[in-house]
């Protein structure tokens, strides 16, 4: 993805590596041949990362079969050799990242995307033995321009002296915000590089591309929808736990009173739900409310929803207003949440007291 300030670049969406046992029969279809794996899997992405890289030397047929199974504006990022990130002294990886290119890497030619090099989450910052490393990584290799990232998962990290290094090598900081790891959302050169697999994110990205494929103007309303289908999947685990319990003898009952199939539904199956219905719309809400994720990347800019604002707020320092505000928020979500429990418990109780046959014929008189 193109920096901020740079021409206009392309959004890459994609994943680490491809070759996991449980995605057969469910991303990939029954039946498909393991050696068509990754052609599939180009034809529904537009980047992957090879992890192996990191943990081995790979051979040049196996970049050049990568390179000819995919589209031909497919990307590949590459993670570097552990060998070269994780050892004390960063200034004597220059071996160890030489060896690396001479694998055959380039082999993946124009669609040989940036180098990933993780460290380990012990490895501290030193601006001194950092820069070094920065210094022993190539600008191209083979005629071929070698762009880099780095992945630091440790606290000292979070320091204006690496993000100015970086800055200077032109180094992306690799933004990782599926982990407890230091997020740093610095941009230190020409493009993005985002490793993010929370469920919530892929949905709210996905949704936002869907929305300008078909030009969908962002704001409320498409806030409101992403909210709704993100949230129905709770509502509907909710009620479906209410209809399981449901004895379908009610409707019968219903039935031999003289109710009509419509009146049924409207006053034994529905009043028998509503509870459910009531606390999945509880629970939606309050788990609405906290969802910034979808809210952001919705929001466009007609519209700034009360958790942006917080979030945004946030960002700079904590102030006595955003305090209150969180407490209120606080005590507004275990209010709702109490709520929620107490008419899931009523719901036990309404079908309880429906099933003993209770008020029965009140119920279906014409």
């Amino acid at each position: 993805m193109a920096a901020k300030g740079t021409p206009a670049g392309k959004i890459r969406i994609g994943v680490g590596g491809w070759t996991y046992e449980p995605w057969r029969g469910s991303f990939f279809p029954k039946g498909l041949a393991h050696a068509k794996e990754l052609e599939y899997a180009g034809s529904k992405l537009t980047s992957i990362e090879i992890n192996g890289t990191y943990y081995g030397s790979q051979k040049p047929a196996s970049f050049m079969k990568w390179h000819d199974e995919t589209p031909d504006d497919f990307i590949f990022s590459v993670k570097g050799p552990r060998f070269a990130t994780n050892r004390r002294v960063l200034a004597e990886a220059g071996e160890s990242i030489e060896r690396f290119f001479k694998t055959g890497v380039t082999e993946l030619k124009a669609k040989l995307g940036p180098v990933n090099w993780q460290f380990a989450t012990t490895k501290r910052f030193d601006a001194d033995d950092f820069a070094a490393f920065l210094k022993l990584l190539p600008k191209s290799v083979d005629g071929l321009a070698i762009r880099h990232g780095v992945e630091v998962r440790h606290e000292s990290f979070k320091h204006p002296d690496f993000i100015a290094l970086a800055r200077e090598h032109g180094v992306a900081v690799v933004m990782a915000g599926d982990s407890d790891y230091p997020q740093i959302a610095d941009v230190t050169a020409p493009f993005v590089y985002a490793r993010i697999i929370l469920p919530e994110v892929v949905f709210a990205t996905s949704l936002f591309f869907l929305f300008l494929k078909v030009h969908f103007t962002l704001g409320l309303v498409a806030i409101v929808i992403g909210h709704s289908v993100w949230n129905s999947a709770y509502a509907t685990v909710i009620i479906q736990a209410r209809l399981v319990d449901l004895d379908p003898a009610l409707e019968e009952a219903a039935a031999d009173l003289g109710a009509t199939p419509w009146r049924a539904f409207r006053r034994v199956t529905l009043m028998t739900l509503l509870p459910a219905i009531a606390a999945a719309a509880l629970l939606a809400f309050t788990f609405s409310f906290d969802d910034v994720v979808t809210s952001f990347f919705l929001q466009g800019t007609s519209s700034s929803p009360l958790p942006i604002v917080i979030f945004g707020m946030i960002r700079f320092r904590i102030t006595p207003e955003i305090n209150a505000i969180g407490v209120m928020v606080m005590l507004f979500t275990v209010a709702l949440m109490s709520l929620a429990v107490t008419t899931l418990a009523a719901a036990g109780a309404v079908g309880r007291s429906a099933q003993r046959g209770g008020g029965m014929a009140s119920l279906y008189r014409p």
